[in-house]
């Protein structure tokens, strides 16, 4: 990936090398943070995010691979290459200790098979050779000496001096004895000088001692004497000292020659444990950050969901502090965001986060981020934040900007992200802003992503108009004068200058001039954008009230829906009671008819019969039932005139008033407040105003514009 200028410490991604520095045991990982640098290389940049994921896995499991990861041997190893050196037996103790680890990491992936392929990946076909440990072993005890053993030579020499030492001490111990009784010495412990034995002897009494004086003290109250009796023995021992040195220098040096053929092998050995070091320290900052593998695109995009700036969550971790989430969305439709607001609102910290995860994620850390979250790879980073004045170049700090802006403008492509603070600022603010929206319509031809921050209104106005280009604005709490840090994508942003000057307490007569200064058409959009973003606000607590009011509907429904069925059940059960209660009634019905008619043949009078059969016959005529007049649709149309050039309209979503200058399929041009802005048909409706008026009413947002500029 490249970067320009070289020097990006304004995105801080220094900082978050000297802190994964921080986690690393050994100075080799240190040194790989050091050279730390972002790629663009897809396979290359999955292979180390899915390591660091598999790692934090494991130290979220509890069961990280236990070795010593700040081993360090590239001394000893580049003394392997050496001819004729020597190493010492602490460096062959390190080498068996580095051979040993290695074995471990073999065995622990070769006992979790496909737990962690990535991680796995990294010990691949790396052989352990268990002669390596061997050779180390038959020479070099646990205690890091030399063993008696290592030579049937040097265990001859150590029985040797073992006997001649105990004979020393046997003499010595009748030495001071025999001058002990004689009253001369001064202390009855033996000292060394001159790497031989004595006695501290008052200096009185040396020619009564026989014996070779080896010192005197500071005061010279005191001669050490070496006694006569000890010479020869300590001249053997000092013999067989030097033997003792000339066959371990021999026996290291043999050892130091074998172990030199597997040199490759160690520093292979060395490198893995160096990189498993490093894996482990971007582990833990993952874990510190809360930091994910977000889904990956080898195409240039960024689509970040809640992510959070890495130094400033750590920060406010020490302080037991929330950190706000934003959303940064970058695709080929809106591949230019260009953010504006208050002065303190967040910008600079949005445009930061986006280049600052970027970086670390193209450099394999993972990131802070949802998910969800997909983020494709950019070939280029350019930046622009903060002052750019060169003093070695005699550049102003406007002439800086240009001259990064030609390197911009010369370089950028559909691979390249660029960020911009404060775009256009440094030079007179008409001219200013003409160059930056200049600028920022090459690169949009030229297909480039980026962010840039703005107070400038026709920076917000092209991104209006500008396929590709799409509006962000920094959200405000004007009542409590505190900037809320969400970003909310396609509304440009109020600076707030007038509200913000009202609440600190600036004179009014100062801002009230400064208003009279202002151009109405720029403080009209400042008016509109101030109340698009209170309304957004609105709507967005409304939103939040409507679902709420959703869910508890929801749950009124499952407990009506649950009521029904058991309503339906009972209904069943009450109509199957009474239908079978009326088929005994029928059937008792039939039987006294039968009986009737059976009367009807034997009786003469059959007047009196006649009415009872038809009374009965009447009594259980099935009624005849009735249409079900409950269940109705209601159907709400609102129907529009056509409408004309010249109409007078209202603007459903902003409740506003204004009048058509421009009719299109799907759309019309309203202008409200001298400001032409496209709205679908949809959402306006036509006013109809009596012809005999002579007076058309003033629209509201006029008077409420007019009392603010009165």
């Amino acid at each position: 990936m490249r970067v320009y200028p070289k020097d990006i410490s304004t995105l801080e991604f220094d900082k978050i090398k000297a802190y994964l520095t921080n986690q690393c045991h050994g100075v080799i990982a240190q040194d790989i943070v050091a050279r730390l640098k972002p790629i663009s290389d897809f396979n290359e940049i999955s292979q180390l995010l899915d390591e660091v994921s598999e790692f934090k896995t494991m130290l979220a499991t509890g069961h990280a691979l236990s070795i010593d990861y700040g081993m360090c041997l590239i001394r000893e190893l580049n003394l392997l290459r050496i001819q004729g050196s020597v190493l010492t037996p602490d460096s062959f103790y390190q080498i068996k200790i580095l051979a040993e680890n290695i074995d471990i990491t073999i065995r622990f992936f070769k006992s979790n098979p496909g737990v962690y392929p990535a991680l796995s990946a990294r010990v691949e076909g790396t052989n352990y050779d268990s002669r390596i440990v061997s050779l180390i072993d038959k020479v070099i005890d646990t205690d890091k000496s030399v063993r008696n053993n290592a030579s049937d030579e040097l265990y001859h020499i150590r029985l040797l001096l073992a006997a001649k030492r105990n004979e020393l001490q046997r003499v010595f111990a009748r030495a001071i004895q025999r001058l002990s009784k004689a009253g001369m010495l001064i202390d009855s412990e033996q000292s060394i000088r001159n790497g031989r034995k004595v006695l501290a002897i008052y200096a009185e009494h040396k020619r009564q001692v026989k014996g070779i004086i080896q010192g005197i003290s500071d005061t010279g109250k005191s001669v050490y004497i070496e006694p006569e009796e000890t010479v020869d023995l300590n001249n053997a021992i000092v013999e067989l000292e030097q033997q003792e040195r000339q066959e371990i220098y021999r026996i290291l040096k043999e050892l130091t020659e074998r172990l030199a053929s597997y040199h490759e092998l160690l520093s292979q050995y060395q490198q893995i444990i160096s990189n498993f070091d490093f894996i482990y320290a971007k582990a833990k900052v993952a874990v510190e950050l809360n930091a994910v593998k977000p889904i990956i695109h080898k195409h240039s995009s960024l689509s970040i969901k809640n992510a959070v700036h890495p130094l400033l969550f750590l920060h406010n971790k020490k302080m037991n502090k929330p950190t706000i989430p934003l959303n940064v969305e970058l695709n080929p439709h809106q591949r230019i965001l260009v953010i504006s607001g208050p002065n303190a609102g967040g910008k600079t910290i949005c445009l930061k986060l986006a280049g600052l995860i970027q970086l670390m994620l193209q450099s394999g850390l993972l990131v802070p981020v949802a998910p969800e979250s997909e983020m494709g790879l950019f070939q280029t980073l350019m930046v622009s934040i903060g002052d750019t004045q060169s003093i070695e170049y005699e550049l102003s700090t406007y002439s800086a900007h240009l001259k990064m802006m030609k390197h911009f403008v010369l370089h950028a492509d559909k691979h390249t992200l660029f960020l911009i603070d404060e775009f256009g600022t440094g030079s007179d603010p008409i001219l200013g802003g003409a160059f930056a929206e200049s600028i920022l319509e090459q690169l949009a031809q030229q297909k480039a992503y980026g962010i840039v921050t703005t107070h400038y209104l026709n920076l917000k106005t092209l991104a209006e108009r500008t396929e590709g280009i799409i509006n962000g604005s920094m959200e405000f709490d004007e009542e409590r004068l505190q900037p809320l840090y969400r970003l909310i994508l396609g509304k440009p942003g109020s600076s707030y200058t007038f509200a913000i000057a009202d609440r600190i307490g600036i004179p009014k007569s100062v801002v009230e001039r400064a208003r009279s200064l202002v151009k109405k058409d720029q403080y009209r959009l400042e008016n509109l954008l101030r109340d698009l973003q209170r309304e957004k606000q609105f709507l967005a607590q409304r939103i939040k009230e409507q679902k709420e009011e959703e869910q508890k509907l929801l749950q009124q429904k499952k407990e009506v829906l649950k009521l029904k069925a058991s309503q339906e059940i009972f209904i069943e059960q009450e109509v199957n009671k009474r239908t079978r209660a009326q088929l005994l009634q029928i059937k008792e019905t039939e039987k006294r008819l039968h009986q009737l008619i059976g009367q009807w043949n034997k009786t003469k009078d059959k007047t009196k019969l006649s009415q009872k059969i038809a009374e009965i016959t009447m009594k259980h005529q099935p009624k005849k039932s009735h249409p079900n007049q409950i269940h109705h649709e209601t159907l709400i149309k609102e129907l529009n005139d056509k409408i004309n050039i010249g109409d007078e309209v209202k603007v459903k979503t902003l409740n506003r008033i204004g009048r058509v200058v421009e009719v299109q399929k799907k759309k019309v041009v309203v202008n409200i407040n001298g400001l032409p802005i496209a709205y679908d048909l949809s959402h306006v409706i036509k006013i109809e105003r009596q012809k005999s008026s002579k007076e058309s009413p003033t629209p509201l947002m006029n008077r409420g514009v007019e009392e603010k500029e009165s």
